[in-house]
């Protein structure tokens, strides 16, 4: 072999190493890429689902905000609501008094206590009322502040009946409420 042969094959030899070197460094620096894209691309897979976690997240604290303010919303307007009823029966209740009703109510209201608690039992009415009651009746005017109606203890105060106006008009707070909730909710 020639000093030009051994330079052909040696030359040979360095370019087929070359080559080799090339083609591993090549399918190494391809497998690291494919191994880049696969993290990037799980990353980007696992960030798109925290994200989605996230917004689903947020979108779900937001209504269930939403629906406890739209809740308290309706609670107080239907709270007010409830309260100018009152008011207004409250108001309406001295016109009602002047009434020949409410003589007839006292009256009724008055003979049911007796009959329930004795002829014994005290009755009591507002102060106002009692010109308006039969002076058969047992009855006094009440300490206390009432806007009218009959109160009545019997006679071994053991037994109490409210038939105020006060009780009656608070009984009917419930079914007003009630009514009126059905009424907001279409019911």
């Amino acid at each position: 072999m020639g000093l030009n042969e051994l330079s052909e094959k040696i030359s040979l030899d360095a370019k087929s190493k070359t080559r080799q070197i090339n083609e591993d460094a090549n399918a190494r620096i391809e497998a690291i890429e494919k191994d880049t894209a696969k993290k990037i691309e799980k990353l980007r897979k696992e960030n798109t689902e925290k994200i989605e976690k996230e917004k689903e997240n947020i979108l779900e604290a937001a209504k269930i905000e939403g629906e406890s303010l739209v809740k308290r919303i309706i609670n107080a307007k239907e709270n007010e609501i409830l309260q100018d009823a009152l008011k207004s029966i409250e108001d309406n209740v001295e016109e009602f008094k002047k009434q020949t009703l409410y003589k007839k109510l006292l009256g009724t209201l008055s003979s049911e206590c007796i009959k329930e608690l004795g002829k014994d039992a005290k009755i009591y009415v507002n102060k106002e009322d009692l010109p308006l009651l039969s002076k058969k009746i047992n009855t006094k005017a009440s300490d206390e502040k009432m806007m009218g109606g009959v109160f009545a203890v019997s006679a071994d105060n053991k037994k109490v009946i409210d038939y105020s106006l006060e009780s009656i008009i608070m009984s009917l707070k419930d079914d007003i409420s009630k009514k009126l909730i059905d009424y907001i909710e279409g019911k």
